[in-house]
């Protein structure tokens, strides 16, 4: 998932390119916002959103077959049993227990993602704001941004997978949480240059995340109900963009600008409300852990044979 995430983190490079290039004129300046008028940025992200469905058509109904999976596992434990024995616990939970771990993952995820997302739609438009740096921030400067967003999520997501093998996919998962919030910090700041910085943490919590998650998630939902389980986690992802934007850090930050304050303060006022969300979300997953441990304690407890 990570390695995916990276490869993602590539054409994400690309288009933001392409994208600076088009919103402009396309190698010969016409005016600011030529690509929005004309049109041309939504034909060629429709023609790339449409050739990237071919692939898809290549890709064997019902992924790997059952066979690999059993061989794969077998070669897992034959090579790596300690790993075997750290996922035991996992399978000794009753349905009921890993229905109620997957809830609270939920839950901890929609404040992590909605939090962390919430400032998407604003994120450009604070950056442009006069008087935030010394310099004046145009469209070139924020694709520069934007892309060492995408470099870290190239770089960190060839190496998440070391992350999760060393430390397990729930303190993995909190460690991009972590970075989400020094992300929402750093970027409050009026220095540019730690405002890049904190574009790469982004880059770093949003693959993190991503495939930390993913992996626990799928632990915890069964075969059966794969679609709807991951129906619902993919919500907390993909909803959390556009709806926390419009719900919650749109109307804070227009409240406080009738309420004439600067517009940089009422911006970073949402960064603000943004970190508290996430952190709610964080500490709901520290607690999810901290429960699951205990359940997984006591199921093998229960299911030890006397001495």
């Amino acid at each position: 998932m990570g390695q995916l995430t990276s490869l993602g983190g590539v054409g994400r490079i690309i288009g933001i390119f392409l994208g600076g290039m088009l919103y402009e004129g396309f190698f010969r300046f016409q005016y600011e916002g030529w690509g929005f008028r004309e049109g041309a940025l939504f034909y060629i992200a429709s023609l790339v959103m449409f050739l990237s469905t071919i692939p898809m058509f290549f890709v064997p109904e019902g992924g790997i077959k059952t066979q690999y999976l059993v061989e794969e596992k077998l070669s897992i434990i034959t090579k790596h049993p300690e790993e075997e024995i750290s996922s035991a616990p996992a399978q000794s939970l009753t349905e009921r227990q890993l229905l109620r771990i997957f809830t609270i993952l939920i839950i901890a995820l929609m404040f992590i993602n909605f939090g962390r997302n919430s400032i998407a739609t604003v994120y450009s438009q604070y950056l442009k704001l006069p008087g935030l740096f010394s310099i004046e921030i145009n469209s070139e400067m924020i694709s520069y941004i934007a892309n060492v967003r995408s470099l870290s999520t190239i770089l960190i997501g060839l190496l998440v997978g070391i992350f999760k093998k060393k430390f397990g996919a729930g303190i993995t998962l909190l460690m991009g949480v972590y970075f989400a919030l020094i992300f929402l910090l750093l970027t409050t700041f009026n220095d540019l240059s730690i405002v890049f910085i904190g574009s790469f943490f982004a880059g770093a919590s949003e693959v993190i995340i991503m495939a930390a998650s993913y992996e626990y998630a799928a632990a915890l939902i069964p075969e059966k109900k794969r679609a709807k389980g991951f129906g619902i986690y993919n919500a907390s992802f993909f909803l959390s963009w556009g709806l926390a934007g419009t719900v919650i850090i749109g109307p804070i930050v227009d409240s406080l600008i009738n309420a004439e304050k600067t517009e940089i303060f009422a911006f970073r006022v949402a960064f603000y409300i943004a970190m508290i969300i996430t952190g709610i979300g964080f500490l709901i997953f520290v607690g999810l852990i901290v429960y699951r441990k205990k359940i997984e304690l006591q199921s093998s407890d229960f299911t030890m044979p006397p001495n």
